[in-house]
């Protein structure tokens, strides 16, 4: 059994989840498959921040200036 730390996997009785069957893929040594669904569940997450990260768009972090202290803006 391949050891997977701090990720959990979340398996229904209805579906199988894209994580579980790429291990189940691996431990009966299909790694071709397995490599393709990867690869495919990558594109895909990859996809779904890219939408987010347009929608929610930038957080700007930057220096404050602190006024009151005699300082002019």
């Amino acid at each position: 059994m391949t050891a997977i730390s701090a990720v959990i996997f979340l398996v229904s009785a209805e579906y199988d989840m894209a994580t579980s069957y790429i291990i189940g893929r691996v431990e009966n040594n299909d790694y071709g498959l397995a490599i393709a669904y990867s690869t495919t569940l990558i594109f895909v997450m990859l996809t779904a921040v890219g939408l987010l990260q347009v929608l929610v768009g930038r957080t700007k972090i930057g220096r404050r200036t602190q006024f009151g202290s005699g300082e002019k803006p």
